[in-house]
């Protein structure tokens, strides 16, 4: 479940640090939507459902097509904002 796609892959300094930025693009996203002073915790939520759907679509085991995929990403990214 929380294995790597690539097993044996170890990102470089560059790459951990362009994923960093893109964090930070994200929570200054959020920042900027909905204002309030957790928001660097609702882009780790973003970004953790996010994570999760792309894995289990990675491992074979989303739905059994892309448009069931697709409804059930956006109707997850929909209940994060709910909760803010």
């Amino acid at each position: 479940m929380f294995g790597r796609a690539v097993p044996d892959f170890a990102p470089s300094a560059q790459a951990q640090e362009r994923a960093l930025h893109s964090f930070g693009d994200l929570a200054d996203a959020i920042g900027r939507v909905a204002p309030g002073d957790d928001f660097f915790e609702r882009a780790y939520h973003v970004f953790a459902t996010v994570h999760g759907y792309v894995m289990l679509e990675l491992a074979g085991m989303g739905p059994p097509t892309r448009e069931d995929s697709d409804q059930l990403y956006e109707r997850a990214i929909a209940a994060l904002g709910t909760v803010w």
